[in-house]
């Protein structure tokens, strides 16, 4: 038994399969921001080792609960703040539940993040997995990833396409969002909270923003965000006014996820 067990179920019903690490190393996010300790902008990544080494005393189960987004699953790059799936794309003991593994298609170029901080030096398969493939669900993933103008895939030719869609700039806001959430930054994650506390405090929504029993709507799971208070980070778990939980980097935008079906 190790202590990140506890985290390996995932929202689609698979299970994580490889070792959760901190991420320690340089590299680069999805947007091409470069990224140190704690899978942290540079200008705060030391900040948050110190935060690492003293407040947790270097306790990597104490630390995910403070900051999960700075550790990787070995099984498929999936960072900790994300539990909507482990797209394995053939290498788990069970069949993948990624979109393009249930379609019978390869991950293609513009999703394998292979290059990213989180995949460094893991061996990933791009699938098909074939004991995943699923007719109905490939119709469905192919018209709702087609809808948001998400890559498909590799046609008949073997040429990747992405369907034009009315929401094609959807994605691109989003990832902004995440972004705007603090998601590589403590600070603007404090900063992010701090405005959601005072939102729901003008609104006579009362009550603390804390609890970890939060859950996000449509697969978008909350996450852990920082807060000073009295020069002192503080776990704090951010949701918005209506009880909805806002995701650093939604499922469907991460990586081989795809579409929420």
């Amino acid at each position: 038994m190790v202590w990140y067990d506890r985290h390996r179920a995932c929202d689609d019903g698979s299970k994580h399969e490889g070792r959760l690490e901190l991420i320690t190393w340089k590299g680069e996010d999805e947007g091409g921001e470069e990224l140190g300790f704690g899978a942290c902008n540079l200008e705060e990544c030391e900040e948050l080792r110190e935060v690492f080494e003293t407040k947790y005393g270097g306790d990597e189960a104490r630390f995910f609960g403070y900051w999960p987004h700075g550790f990787r699953w070995t099984c498929c790059a999936m960072t900790g703040d994300m539990s909507c799936g482990c797209d394995h794309h053939g290498t788990g003991s069970k069949p993948c539940c990624c979109d393009f593994c249930a379609m019978g298609k390869p991950v293609p170029d513009s999703i394998f993040r292979k290059n990213q901080q989180a995949c460094r030096g893991l061996e990933l398969s791009r699938g098909p997995d074939p004991r995943s493939f699923n007719p109905a669900k490939a119709q469905i993933s192919e018209m709702m990833r087609g809808l948001f103008g998400m890559d498909l895939g590799e046609d008949s030719d073997g040429d990747s396409n992405t369907a034009a869609s009315p929401f094609g700039g959807l994605t691109d806001l989003l990832t902004m969002a995440a972004r705007m959430a603090g998601r590589n930054s403590p600070s603007e994650a404090a900063a992010f909270a701090a405005a959601q506390e005072a939102a729901l405090a003008h609104g006579g929504g009362g009550g603390s923003s804390s609890s970890s029993s939060n859950s996000g709507s449509a697969g978008m799971p909350a996450r852990s965000v920082a807060k000073p208070q009295a020069g002192v980070q503080k776990e704090e778990q951010s949701s918005s006014s209506t009880g909805v939980a806002v995701s650093s980097n939604p499922c469907w935008l991460h990586g081989d996820n795809g579409v929420i079906v």
